[in-house]
């Protein structure tokens, strides 16, 4: 029995449908575009000796953006600041959200309801769920 040889089985891969087809998400190249802008900015872009915008905030500020963002989700407004980092703004009807990217690991968030009136200031790191609730409810376009 040992010795014993059987043919070779060949099984038939399934037929599955083909590569999805979706779209990127409408705010990537816009977004992406405006972080290699900011990333040319030299001391002194503001003539007032602003700092050039940090490669690891802009690298980080796009690092948090894709773990974030709804696919559907307006494009932020991305500004530099005068330390280095760069500010990315959200405004609608119903809220104002404000995340300012110092560097890793190291952000402010600012979130205005105009509804009720509430505000809230906050640190991040590491862990974006407060931001991920924020813009999934409120920012999908």
């Amino acid at each position: 029995f040992s010795q014993g040889t059987s043919e070779q089985v060949r099984l038939l891969r399934p037929q599955v449908s083909s590569p999805s087809t979706a779209a990127e998400a409408s705010w990537i190249a816009p977004t992406f575009a405006r972080l290699q802008e900011l990333a040319i900015l030299d001391d002194d872009w503001d003539q007032r000796g602003s700092a050039g915008v940090s490669t690891d905030a802009l690298n980080f500020a796009w690092y948090f953006l894709r773990q974030v963002m709804p696919p559907i989700a307006p494009v932020p407004g991305i500004v530099p600041l005068g330390h280095g980092g760069v500010q990315l703004v959200w405004h609608n009807d119903r809220c104002d959200l404000e995340v300012e990217v110092i560097g890793p690991n190291n952000m402010i968030a600012y979130y205005f309801d105009k509804v009720t009136g509430h505000e809230d200031e906050f640190s991040l790191t590491n862990e974006f769920y407060r931001i991920t609730d924020i813009l999934w409810s409120h920012f999908k376009s």
